[in-house]
């Protein structure tokens, strides 16, 4: 009994040692990451505080500050960042000497370092793509342009179809057309019973009462069915 309670006492220790390591880790590893900035985190929300004015969407003298992979691509005089060099960097020196941001506050000491020590000790996409892989993304940008949720709306005439008695709406028309390519069509009617039921299962989950049933199959108005959704508020407010 005392071996057991002493090897239970030891497997204790043992793991309370191991947990001890395992926080050590996380906090020497929260410290590290803390300890380099990174763009999305740390680098953007300063930009777009001091910098997006004249670097955002008019991107002034060809530099926007936006996006990581456009500050990397620098201005339209070349790259104003060296990774790992912030003495090469025209983007630390424009700062470094309060040439920017131009007509605001220059920017405190502490966001200096912040900056300095992101060009310092930041992760950088590689800019050394080779031919390939440029022309696959290039490729991959044009498809993305031609998907359709990228197109400009534009109205297309309704199709001529051979059940034109069928159709209501131009949506009906375009519906139709694919029917009968494969031979088939809409279905018939439904009765408005049925639209009735089928309105308030959707709208409430409960089916109408025999005196709402009563009232829709007796309105005449080409605006029935329409109304039933402002209609069923009206009588459950």
């Amino acid at each position: 009994m005392g071996n057991a309670n002493g090897y239970n006492l030891h497997a204790m220790f043992g793991r309370f040692r191991i947990a001890r390591l395992g926080v050590a880790w996380l906090v020497v590893a929260g410290a590290a990451s803390a300890a380099t900035p990174t763009f999305q985190h740390d680098v953007l929300p300063l930009m777009e505080q001091k910098c997006i004015g004249c670097h955002g969407e008019q991107a002034m003298a060809g530099l926007d500050l936006r996006t990581l992979d456009a500050v990397v691509k620098g201005s339209s005089g070349g790259e104003v960042i060296t990774p790992g060099d912030p003495e090469q960097s025209l983007l630390w020196e424009k700062i470094a000497s309060d040439a920017m941001p131009m007509g605001m506050d220059p920017l405190t000491d502490g966001e200096k370092e912040l900056i300095r020590e992101w060009i310092t000790n930041g992760l950088f996409p590689s800019r050394d793509l080779d031919a390939e892989a440029a022309s696959a993304e290039a490729r991959v940008r044009e498809q993305a342009k031609s998907y359709w949720s990228f197109q400009t709306p534009t109205k297309h005439p309704a199709p001529a179809v051979a059940h034109l008695e069928q159709v209501r709406t131009p949506i009906d028309a375009f519906i139709l057309e694919k029917l009968e390519a494969v031979g088939t069509s809409l279905s018939p009617e439904a009765s408005r019973v049925k639209l009735i039921r089928r309105a308030y299962l959707d709208l409430t989950g409960l089916p109408p009462t025999p005196e709402e049933v009563e009232a829709f199959v007796n309105d005449e108005s080409p605006r029935a069915y329409g109304d039933l959704p402002s209609r069923n508020k009206a009588t459950k407010a």
